[in-house]
């Protein structure tokens, strides 16, 4: 059925088998009109396909692995299933669409033992590749969670889906991210009244939704505080291999969440896992996305200068300073510059300045091997934990713990 479907890993074998049949087809009926013939043969095509792909969604109600009575276990191979899921979602055919969505939505349902199918969903409705496919995955990751209370992956990763897709293009597609958000949260007993903005998210001004999507993350971030790092990290496994126009739809749902974030320190002296996640992933991101995005990045290190925590300034410059003297690389240092301008552009800019000139004492002039700072163990639970020593080259920056200084607090 595979074969028959139209969405096979063997394409090019089948077209070749197909070219064959009706080659052989048009020499028997020579004495028919060869357009007839050909246009017959792909009508019957199109009815097969068809009923192939109906059949194999149906077929998918089922396990995807079960053990024999002998004890040998039996799996179909699930890649290849999501990928002809994927080629389905690929294609303009709403009828084809349609059966897509009941395949995916039979494979989550009929194994909800393998959690990766449903979190493999979510994870599509940022990595599509057209806005059709999108509005599929989303449709059936809607699905799943409204009628089906037995499946509950974490908040967290609904709230980051739902808050991105709000800032959609599609009406239909905000519409039903506002629903999924209000029926989710209202299954914890909380409520941040998103219903005041229904009609400003199905409003297709995109000034007016685009504030409804702020708004909504605002709301969401003052009820779900203790979400907000794990939010962010969410939203940072996908940042980067967004396009700058759906980064930039992003940044409009982080900002709010990062506004309540306060960062602090271990009995050691060191950021704790959660600061730690969030600094790390904040720099990746500035890296990678830094030059297109330059005021939208500049927006969010300065989200965490400007909340209510003050404290947050200081823990920053602690962190950038210390990760530039350990990797003595002069890529570090110009990009912790550019963080060290985006803060002093916030009230507290004062303050940044005169942190930097404390800096320059005797005793910090004196050259010091850096033992290389450990990670905090507790980090590795987030979705996402950017690494630096992949993220940029490491090289010989040569000169000494004084020039790494000077460079901070050289503004010229």
């Amino acid at each position: 059925m595979e074969d028959w479907c139209g969405y096979s890993p063997n394409q090019n074998q089948i077209r070749q088998r197909e070219a064959t049949m009706r080659q052989s087809m048009l020499e028997k009926e020579h004495d028919y009109n060869q357009r007839i013939v050909t246009a017959a043969m792909e009508i019957e095509k199109r009815d097969l396909r068809t009923s192939a792909l109906g059949a194999m969604a149906t077929l998918c109600g089922g396990p995807v692995s079960l053990k024999t009575d002998s004890g040998v276990n039996l799996s179909f191979d699930v890649a290849r299933m999501l990928s002809w899921i994927d080629a389905i979602f690929e294609t303009p055919s709403d009828r084809t669409h349609a059966i897509g969505r009941r395949a995916l939505k039979n494979l989550i349902i009929h194994n909800k033992e393998h959690v990766y199918l449903l979190h493999r969903a979510i994870e599509m409705c940022y990595m599509a590749k057209s806005s059709k496919s999108l509005e599929s995955y989303f449709e059936v990751v809607v699905q799943v969670l409204t009628e089906r209370d037995d499946f509950a992956p974490h908040f967290s990763r609904i709230l980051s889906a739902g808050l991105y897709t709000l800032g959609n293009e599609s009406n239909d597609l905000r519409v039903k991210s506002a629903r999924l958000l209000r029926t989710l949260e209202e299954r914890q007993h909380k409520s941040s009244k998103l219903q005041d903005l229904d009609v400003s998210v199905s409003d297709k001004t995109i000034a007016v939704y685009k504030l409804a999507q702020f708004e909504i993350s605002r709301r969401l971030a003052k009820q779900h505080t203790e979400l907000a790092f794990h939010v962010f990290s969410e939203f940072s496994k996908y940042f980067t291999n967004l396009l700058p126009d759906h980064q930039r739809n992003m940044v409009a749902a982080m900002l709010p969440w990062i506004q309540t974030i306060e960062l602090q320190l271990d009995p050691n002296g060191g950021p704790t896992a959660n600061s730690y996640m969030l600094l790390v992933n904040l720099f990746e991101i500035t890296i990678r996305c830094g030059t297109a995005l330059h005021n939208e990045i500049q927006a969010l290190w300065q989200a965490l200068a400007t909340g209510p925590h003050a404290g947050n300034v200081r823990l920053v410059l602690d962190f950038i300073i210390s990760l530039c003297l350990e990797k003595r690389e002069q890529n570090f240092v110009d990009y912790a510059k550019q963080i060290v301008v985006y803060l002093s552009s916030t009230p507290a800019g004062a303050k940044v300045i005169e942190f930097l000139l404390l800096q320059i004492t005797p005793k910090a002039m004196v050259a010091e091997k850096r033992e290389p700072s450990s990670i905090p163990p507790e980090a590795a639970k987030f979705p996402h934990l950017a690494n630096l020593d992949m993220v940029l080259p490491i090289g010989t920056m040569g000169g000494n713990k004084v020039s790494v200084l000077e460079r901070f607090c050289n503004r010229g």
